[in-house]
């Protein structure tokens, strides 16, 4: 009475993760990409429900955390963004990810740029 087939385990982390790919501006509204970094922010991350949508970048308050495409700082908290967990800018083109991993004792936070884990990887904790 053995089964046909071996017997798989499957093991599934417990991890949250979406990706967002910048589109260039429309055509009337292109700029070279010097000047979207300086015109321009997309802010890349995950809020709470009560984060407002309007007013203020995601990460500039303990209600959200989140990558800024103009300078690639990591925000969480404050309106400074910490450098100290690896930069990254991003620009129109490039696919930017976001996960959360809730398989540790802190929610683990982590950010892909084009598919690669980038160094970006923090607790999400209060200071």
């Amino acid at each position: 009475g053995g089964h046909p087939h071996p017997l798989y385990t499957l093991q599934l982390f417990p991890v949250r993760y979406f990706e967002v790919t910048l589109l260039p501006p429309k055509k009337q509204q292109r700029m070279p990409h010097d000047e979207f970094s300086r015109n321009a922010c997309v802010a890349v991350g995950i809020s709470t429900r009560s984060f407002p949508l309007e007013g203020k970048q995601p990460g500039w308050d303990g209600q959200s955390a989140s990558v800024h495409s103009d300078d690639g700082k990591f925000f969480f908290g404050h309106t400074r963004g910490r450098t100290s967990l690896g930069a990254f800018p991003f620009r129109p083109g490039d696919t930017v990810g976001c996960g959360l991993r809730l398989d540790t004792p802190f929610p683990v936070l982590f950010f892909t740029l084009n598919g690669q884990l980038r160094k970006t990887v923090c607790w999400v904790e209060e200071e």
